[in-house]
């Protein structure tokens, strides 16, 4: 629920008390769960002034059309964790003011034109871990106001259209669902985006403008895109901080990309099937690099030599033989290096001597004999960092 939690305090309108604080049960009469597991029986409310009302996990099978109706200044319902086998629509409507629902880990198959009707000022939307299998082209009408939307853990096969209805959306997961294509046009409607999270589709196929002109996205996720060759273009998406594409089938990386997406911090690229470090020159903020588990065999050139902000660098499980003197040469601030499980035969000695800050040094598979140890200079260096193992650890 973090990013439930981080918009709801973004909102000052919104009661800030988390589940287990004074809530529904405390200022309501009439609501008196029954204890887990058994059914709850909800029923109407008489007090007007409740903002807040919790009902997860109590298995409701429904919500009758009446029940809320006297609640009409509800900002706050949770719903998740019944048996809930449709969205209560008519309930609903009647809750004008409502701003974040909770429809999680239910049975809901399905998501009909106008379900959400009347409920302008949502914000917040979960529809996580259901059976949804279907969301109509207008299913998501009406939501003008919705930020964040979550249907990660469902059954969708298509990308959902109804999406291009949510002109104000920024945050949207829709990991481990059955989405195999992503269109050109799948986010063209949401410019506010900062956050895309799809890891877990079967994804085949991505138009190659799908992430392209999204200027406020921040976070792109997309991972087990087994058959994704392509690296996707990112034109005019130039807030993008973090960028994970792992669990693909890359072979190469655009030689502009960080003139694209150039205040970047994490760049995820683990497993796929990359033979050549990209040029990072203008990528001068990242924090984070994981080329593990691809086919990279050299590190000539110096190809770290901007990255003076990097924190962690995951280049294990690669075909690299040879450590050259240069190969971190820029990498002051280091204090993860991960070389396991390369074909490492050889390191020349000063390869190291410009780390002051590593803490975890991994080179499991290396012969301790090529190991630079010529001079006490190169070991304090390192044994002066609380934390290095021992080679070969």
């Amino acid at each position: 629920m973090a990013i439930l939690i981080s918009f709801l305090t973004e909102n000052e309108n919104l009661i800030k008390q988390p589940p287990d604080a004074t809530s529904s049960s405390d200022s309501d009469p009439d609501f008196s769960p029954s204890p887990r597991p058994q059914t709850y029986e909800l029923r109407p409310s008489r007090d007007v002034r409740i903002f807040c009302r919790h009902l997860d996990g109590n298995q409701l099978q429904s919500v009758p059309p009446g029940s809320l109706k006297s609640l009409r200044r509800l900002q706050k319902l949770w719903l998740n964790g019944n048996q809930l086998k449709e969205i209560p629509s008519q309930a609903l409507s009647q809750l004008p003011e409502l701003e974040a629902l909770d429809l999680g880990e239910n049975k809901i198959q399905s998501v009909p034109d106008h379900a959400f009707r009347n409920l302008s000022k949502l914000v917040i939307l979960m529809l996580y871990r259901n059976e949804i299998h279907h969301i109509g082209p207008h299913g998501l009408d009406g939501l003008e106001s919705l930020k964040v939307l979550e249907i990660h853990g469902n059954a969708l096969t298509h990308f959902p259209e109804a999406v291009a209805s949510l002109p104000a959306l920024r945050e949207l997961v829709f990991s481990d669902n059955a989405i195999s294509e992503l269109t050109d046009s799948a986010f063209r409607k949401n410019p506010k985006l900062t956050l895309l999270e799809m890891s877990g589709n079967p994804i085949t196929k991505v138009g190659p403008r799908t992430f392209a002109n999204l200027p406020s996205l921040k976070k792109l996720r997309v991972s087990e895109a087994r058959q994704m060759e392509h690296f996707p273009d990112l034109t005019d998406t130039s807030a993008l901080e973090m960028l994970t594409l792992d669990r693909a089938n890359l072979k190469e990386i655009p030689p502009d990309l960080c003139q694209k997406v150039p205040l970047l911090k994490r760049l995820i690229l683990r497993s796929n099937k990359i033979s050549i470090l990209p040029d990072l020159e203008e990528c001068k903020e990242l924090r984070q690099i994981d080329f593990s588990y691809n086919e990279i065999s050299s590190l000539e050139g110096m190809p770290f030599r901007y990255q003076h902000k990097l924190v962690d660098l995951f280049i294990g499980y690669n075909f690299i033989r040879y450590v050259p003197e240069d190969a971190f040469y820029g990498l002051h601030n280091l204090q993860v290096l991960d070389l396991m499980h390369n074909q490492i035969e050889e390191i020349h000695e000063h390869a190291f001597m410009n780390f002051s800050k590593l803490r975890d040094l991994k080179l499991v598979q290396y012969n301790p004999d090529f190991f630079p140890l010529e001079n006490d200079t190169t070991w304090a260096r390192m044994s002066d960092n609380m934390g290095i193992g021992g080679i070969g650890d």
